[in-house]
């Protein structure tokens, strides 16, 4: 085997580790998404209210305290989804790499020993 394809190995192995733990990362913050869809809820349930005319100072904090927390929590979510999307084209360009040497490789070993050579 070829000294480039073990690198290629290596460096696969690599980088299906860093796509597994930034997955990971996504999962998590998408949990928590939902661990807080509620926010969303209470922001609804608050307008409801107001649209039937009661509605006060504290309604309308609360609604601008619930929408920063969420957004900020939309935004992990949106910072791993470019953190997975990056490390997922690592992954598949190493994975491509992997399989053309992979492919090379026993092509040239084919090809030698059907012409009679044997080393």
């Amino acid at each position: 085997m070829s000294e480039e394809l073990k690198r290629e190995v290596r460096k696969l192995e690599a980088r299906i580790n860093s796509y597994i733990e930034v997955e990971s990362d996504l999962i998590n913050a998408l949990k928590k998404l939902k661990e807080n869809i509620e926010k969303i809820d209470e922001i609804c349930n608050i307008l409801t209210r107001s649209s039937k005319g009661d509605f006060s100072i504290n309604d309308l904090i609360r609604i601008l305290e619930l929408r920063v927390e969420f957004t900020k929590i939309i935004n992990e979510v949106l910072e791993e989804i470019g953190r997975s999307d990056h490390a997922k084209s690592h992954f598949i360009e190493s994975f491509n790499t992997l399989f053309m040497l992979l492919e090379e490789n026993v092509y040239s070993l084919a090809t030698r020993l059907l012409k009679g050579g044997h080393s």
